[in-house]
């Protein structure tokens, strides 16, 4: 457990060092990466699985993720 926090708070140092444009490079790369492995995998699913269930599989995977990460990240609503 100590190590896992000794590696949290290194990288925590490293990205306050880091300005904000790398960082945003850098999560826009992990995006992209992470967006390009879902055409593989979603022709492996529909392969066993019927077509709309792995479409609405990905869009409430997606949604739970996004619901996390801004509650994570204390984003505020969207304005009207």
């Amino acid at each position: 457990m100590r190590t896992k926090t000794a590696l949290m708070l290194s990288l925590r140092r490293v990205i306050r060092r880091i300005d904000r444009e790398t960082v945003g490079l850098i999560y826009g790369f992990l995006g992209v990466l992470t967006f390009s492995l879902t055409l593989p995998a979603t022709r492996l699913a529909v392969a066993d699985l019927d077509a709309t269930v792995v479409g609405l599989g990905r869009a409430v995977v997606a949604g739970i993720l996004a619901a996390i990460l801004l509650q994570v990240t204390r984003q505020p609503p969207p304005s009207l």
